[in-house]
């Protein structure tokens, strides 16, 4: 994944910080997916609390994320994936809350550590008001504005209720991705070739107006002041800054390809990208009344043209990725 990178260090400073008042640890992972790019900071924590609580003392990791998520996919996952821990510690359990990041998740003070990598640049709600474009960071002012607010809004919501499930002394660590130094949003390129390959779609009829005009992904990416203002006393409720840190991550994806010049693997893994990411987004816009059938030529249609400008054009569509990681303690 693209945040793979980002924030590891943080969470093992964390790791040796937080107090083990509470028994059994637990590790909370705010905006899992499907798993598999949590699998690493995820067995990172265990391993840690493991190694200071010892053998055969339970630990508990719930895995957070809206109802919609394919819990099953990640419990497959935790199953059969060899370095998820649960293979090698009978002692893990593994739990999962299917709920909005920006409302209540846990009861008060009951997680030790967080960990959250970019799924709080995810919005609870799109703005009201027609959109215009797929990518809200790209959008008209006014919208943009718009989306800027709810952004600020849902920021402070999920500080406010993390702080409440912390458990004194506890951590999070937050990684999102941010808007780049000159302003400029992340993921243009990309996001301007699925705009258009969208009016295509919209202009020849495949989807109707209503359709097109409600596919715009839920995401805003903040400044890194955005981030900080919540803080502007010191400390958000019970919350203070540890460490914070700005960091433009290298795009995994641009990098194999100067290695090897193979522009079908470039081409496979934008599309896988796009495909995880955003494809569930789009889909939640067709009208209800639309076959599985449809939805599949719907996907397979959109991400055929995404395929052939990337093989036309090959570019690195998310080089630089801007990103913050934010290290959170609760007040003791």
């Amino acid at each position: 994944m693209l945040a793979a990178a980002a924030g590891h260090d943080m969470l093992a400073d964390a790791l040796t910080r937080v107090p083990l008042v509470r028994m059994p640890p637990v590790i909370v992972n705010y905006g899992s997916a499907h798993g598999t790019h949590t699998l690493a900071p995820i067995g990172q924590a265990i391993g840690t609390l493991r190694d200071r609580i010892g053998p055969g003392a339970p630990i508990a990791v719930i895995h957070a994320d809206q109802p919609e998520t394919d819990f099953s996919h990640l419990f497959t996952l935790l199953r059969d994936h060899p370095d998820a821990q649960m293979q090698t510690d009978p002692e893990v359990y593994p739990f999962a809350v299917g709920r909005s990041l920006f409302g209540p998740l846990l009861s008060p003070d009951t997680a030790t550590i967080g960990w959250s990598s970019f799924a709080v640049h995810w919005l609870s709600a799109l703005p009201k008001g027609p959109i215009g474009h797929v990518w809200g960071d790209m959008a008209a002012p006014a919208m943009r504005r718009a989306f800027a607010q709810r952004s600020a809004e849902d920021w402070q919501a999920f500080l406010l209720h993390r702080a409440r499930e912390l458990v004194p002394g506890g951590c999070l660590v937050v990684v999102q991705p941010i808007t780049q130094g000159n302003g400029e949003p992340n993921l243009r390129v990309l996001m301007g070739w699925l705009q258009r390959e969208l009016e295509d779609m919209a202009a020849d009829g495949m989807i109707g107006a209503t359709e097109f005009s409600g596919m715009t992904i839920p995401v805003h990416d903040r400044t890194a002041q955005d981030i900080l203002s919540a803080f502007t006393e010191g400390r958000f409720r019970s919350l203070t800054i540890l460490a914070e840190e700005t960091r433009d991550l290298p795009d995994p994806y641009w990098a194999a390809y100067a290695g090897t010049s193979d522009v079908q693997a470039l081409s496979a893994g934008y599309i896988s990208f796009v495909q995880t990411a955003f494809m569930p987004s789009l889909l939640r816009a067709l009208d209800p009344g639309r076959t599985d059938a449809f939805a599949r030529a719907f996907s397979g249609r959109l991400l055929a043209g995404l395929r052939q400008r990337v093989l036309e054009a090959p570019q690195a569509l998310a080089s630089p990725l801007a990103t913050h990681a934010l290290l959170l303690q609760k007040d003791l």
